[in-house]
């Protein structure tokens, strides 16, 4: 039989697994999302929609990991808000209230805070 300390210590080890996993995967869309802000500064809107888009799909596969580093380590709202201002821009009305309508909504379920 194992002792309550040995448990504890499992714990410790998971939250400290799952929080590294957080970590990790948040850097992963920091780093995505700069690259398409240095694109969407430089005025090349077409090369930032991928990393913008690629951000969004990180968030869609990781909510769980990154929601262990505070709901504010990921840049999901960033993200969602530059390319609803490119597609915006570029006359795409309908895309930009599709990404409103998913990240940017509290009453959606998004678990964006």
């Amino acid at each position: 039989m194992e002792d309550s300390n040995g448990a504890h210590g499992r714990d410790m080890e998971e939250r400290g697994e799952r929080l590294v996993k957080g970590a990790t995967r948040a850097l992963e869309q920091e780093v995505v999302y700069n690259m398409g802000r240095a694109f969407h500064q430089a005025g090349l809107l077409h090369m930032a929609v991928p990393f913008y888009q690629d951000a969004l799909t990180i968030f869609d596969r990781y909510q769980e990991e990154l929601r262990t580093v505070d709901g504010k380590g990921h840049v999901t709202r960033e993200a969602a808000w530059n390319l609803v201002c490119i597609y915006r821009e570029g006359e795409c009305r309908e895309l930009a209230r599709l990404v409103v309508g998913r990240y940017l909504r509290m009453d959606r379920g998004t678990g964006i805070e």
